[in-house]
């Protein structure tokens, strides 16, 4: 990874949801009114299980991990969603609409990520750190 620690990493890195066969460009602390739009004026949360704790595991691992993501939240409108930054491969997850910030924080420290994105009603974006993980 280029950037001089994992908080820059997150606050560098683009995100990409996917609503209606398009594919949306979302920005840590910029608002994007498609997405508020999609969520229907509720707050949501962009929600990985690839690589914990920003460290790069292999495909197959990152899948099945995806693959519990998506049998841990059905109960959520979801998109598509995925993260990407400059040297560091895309990590698919779901933008999960109506989700408390403490609920997206359960399943981020579930997922053994550092931290997540969280949006507002107006579809501004926020990252928010776990604890506990050092990097």
């Amino acid at each position: 990874m280029v950037a001089k620690n994992l908080t820059e990493a997150f606050l560098e890195a683009q995100y990409f949801v996917k609503i209606n066969n398009f594919w949306h460009t979302l920005k840590i602390g910029l608002p994007c009114p498609e997405i508020a739009n999609a969520a229907q004026g509720n707050p949501w949360a962009i929600i990985t299980a690839f690589n914990p704790a920003g460290v790069q595991i292999d495909d197959v691992e990152n899948w099945r991990r995806h693959q519990q993501l998506d049998q841990d939240t059905t109960q959520y409108q979801r998109l598509d969603a995925y993260g990407t930054g400059d040297g560091w491969p895309k990590e698919f997850g779901f933008l999960l609409v109506n989700i408390s910030d403490e609920d997206a924080a359960l399943l981020a420290v579930k997922y053994g990520q550092a931290a997540f994105v969280y949006g507002d009603e107006v579809g501004v974006l926020r990252m928010t750190k776990i604890g506990g993980i050092k990097k």
